[in-house]
């Protein structure tokens, strides 16, 4: 069974991450699964993978899921305007 990840992302400005940014597990995962977030917000418009709670997977999610690389690189090619209009965290 393929695991729970989630491709989503934020519909306003500066949305704090959504895990425990005191938890140090998760948000090393959470950054190993996002590289492309910089800072201790997301953007407007930017994608992020969210993981199941209980996914110990440590492979990365491009790995384990490869259905949803071409979804995520899709979605985040599109312009801010069109991902927030359609789809929100």
């Amino acid at each position: 069974m393929s695991p729970k990840i989630d491709l989503c992302y934020s519909s306003s400005n500066n949305t704090s991450y959504p895990i425990d940014t005191n938890d140090k597990e998760a948000m090393k995962k959470f950054r190993n699964d996002n590289p492309h977030l910089i800072g201790n917000f997301i953007p407007a418009g930017t994608p992020f993978v969210m993981r199941g709670a209980k996914d110990n997977n440590t492979r990365s999610w491009r790995e384990s899921r490869p259905d949803l690389v071409c979804a995520f690189n899709r979605v985040q090619s599109l312009p801010p305007r069109s991902k927030t209009k359609y789809c929100s965290y």
